[in-house]
């Protein structure tokens, strides 16, 4: 990667990918988002969608 941040939709990609739901509500997380976000629909789209995700996750292993 070098010294490029990487953007807030490719560490979302990454916590999705890898399974750490939980670390999309990390303070550390949200202060390196808050750090680089440019405020874009498609961040906020993406972001809610994983809040989302993690919700439906969360009632499914809830009702098993």
């Amino acid at each position: 990667m070098g010294q490029r941040k990487i953007d807030c939709g490719t560490v979302v990609e990454v916590l999705l990918k890898l399974k750490f739901y939980d670390m999309l509500e990390d303070p550390q997380i949200k202060a390196y988002f808050s750090s680089i976000v440019s405020n874009s629909y498609s961040f906020d789209e993406l972001f809610g969608r994983s809040v989302r995700l993690e919700s439906s996750f969360q009632s499914l292993i809830d009702t098993l």
